[in-house]
């Protein structure tokens, strides 16, 4: 629809409160209906639609990229790399891998929605790779490199670091280290805005709208998702 629509990007649509639009130098906000205005930092060099259209072509082939390595990885894992076991696992068995990645809804929901739902797998797939080879340091480091995502990545960052001990431990640390010296560098200020609006956001997202609970598997889910059928029946 940006694409379609370049004035959402220069705030020219600021009226309609079911736009998008920048207000300010680095300011995205993002409104609906009753309440809806929620605040995200946006980029304010991507103002053509042609170098919108650059980056989204760009993010769509590192995904496919990530796909690539990740069914590699996949198969590579079935196949028990290094051990006896990979000779009884032949291209029938290992070929449902690719298969069944590129058939699955998820899949074609993180392709067509520009989310970096296969740059997580891939790296995931790294981590698990290093994991079963006892490479501490390196098992580290891929997770470590999962925190661009914090909800996945401090989970995964946690079991490598209790299983594998303090290498993958001083992995983690080094590569977040930089993600947090990075983000003070080159975005001032990012992370104590971060903090502050986030909670604000997740209420306006959550509580004030109407979430797809059903499509997420957690506890918050379940809670979220019996509240709303209570409050449709009511």
């Amino acid at each position: 629809r940006m694409l379609q629509e370049p004035d959402l990007l220069r705030g020219r649509a600021r009226g309609n409160p079911g736009h998008a639009g920048l207000h300010g130098r680095h300011r995205l906000r993002i409104g609906h209906g009753r309440g809806g205005d929620f605040q995200f930092n946006g980029g304010e060099g991507l103002r053509h639609p042609l170098q919108i259209a650059g980056t989204a072509y760009f993010f769509q082939a590192s995904g496919f990229l990530a796909l690539a390595g990740a069914i590699g990885l996949m198969i590579r894992m079935l196949r028990g790399h290094g051990t006896s076991r990979g000779n009884d696992v032949t291209w029938r068995r290992w070929g449902l891998i690719p298969v069944l990645m590129v058939s699955c809804m998820p899949l074609i929901q993180a392709l067509t929605h520009g989310q970096n739902t296969l740059i997580s797998l891939f790296l995931l797939c790294v981590v698990v790779t290093f994991w079963q080879q006892e490479r501490g340091l390196l098992a580290g480091i891929a997770a470590g490199l999962l925190l661009y995502k914090p909800q996945l990545g401090l989970i995964v960052a946690g079991a490598v670091v209790l299983t594998m001990g303090w290498r993958a431990a001083g992995g983690v640390i080094i590569v977040g280290g930089l993600f947090i010296l990075t983000a003070l560098i080159t975005l001032p200020g990012v992370i104590s805005d971060y903090a502050a609006k986030m909670p604000e956001n997740l209420h306006q997202f959550q509580v004030e709208q109407v979430y797809v609970w059903d499509r997420h598997v957690t506890l918050r889910a379940l809670s979220g998702s019996s509240h709303r059928s209570g409050r449709d029946a009511d």
